[in-house]
């Protein structure tokens, strides 16, 4: 897939099946660094967009579609991710984001809700920490939801639990996870039931 639209450069693509689960949603960072090579510039002024296109099956995709999404304070739009909340029947987007509010001091995690991908509520802060946070990512199992999350405290990667993705989230004690710096990225998934060994449902790759 080749943007188009935007900066014309994508990254961190994700993908999901659709609520139905009759196709595939792909969101991605628009952003082309090779440009001018200028991160602040690109984190400060950088596009408000992400990039979006559909599909029935992962081959063939849809026209691209440069979703707008954040808010006019945003300096970027990084990383998004999208969970389908069933309780609201509504897609999560969240991405990172420095703002204008705080001079671009620091990444925060953002939200919108959308049920079509044309009409979004209005972007709020999800995760504001004392330190910067990108790349997050949620599981879910058995009703518990799982939100891991880079923490640039030690450029480490944290974990918490919620009942709810807009209920309080609580933090998760892992001196495993503690152990692991100058990571990022997190994805989480569940092992299908042939491909469980010794117990170990989960894969969490950093």
């Amino acid at each position: 897939l080749n943007s188009t639209l935007g900066t014309t450069g994508l990254r961190d693509p994700y993908v999901m099946r659709s609520a139905d689960g009759e196709k595939f949603y792909l969101i991605a960072t628009d952003l082309c660094i090779n440009k001018d090579g200028d991160w602040w510039k690109a984190q400060t002024a950088g596009s408000k967009s992400v990039m979006f296109w559909e599909s029935e099956d992962l081959i063939h995709w849809s026209e691209q579609q440069m979703l707008a999404i954040n808010n006019k304070t945003a300096g970027c739009t990084w990383a998004p991710e999208m969970y389908f909340d069933e309780e609201t029947g509504a897609y999560m987007i969240f991405w990172a984001s420095r703002t204008s509010s705080d001079h671009y001091g620091q990444q925060r995690i953002f939200y919108t809700t959308t049920k079509d991908f044309v009409d979004f509520a209005k972007p709020k802060a999800w995760i504001n920490y004392p330190y910067s946070t990108i790349d997050t990512t949620i599981i879910e199992e058995d009703g518990t939801y799982y939100r891991f999350t880079k923490y640039e405290d030690h450029a480490r990667i944290i974990m918490e639990r919620a009942d709810s993705l807009m209920g309080e989230w609580t933090q998760v004690d892992s001196l495993i996870l503690d152990a692991q710096k100058g990571v990022e990225g997190p994805t989480c998934f569940e092992f299908h039931e042939e491909d469980i060994r010794d117990g170990q449902r989960f894969a969490l790759l950093l």
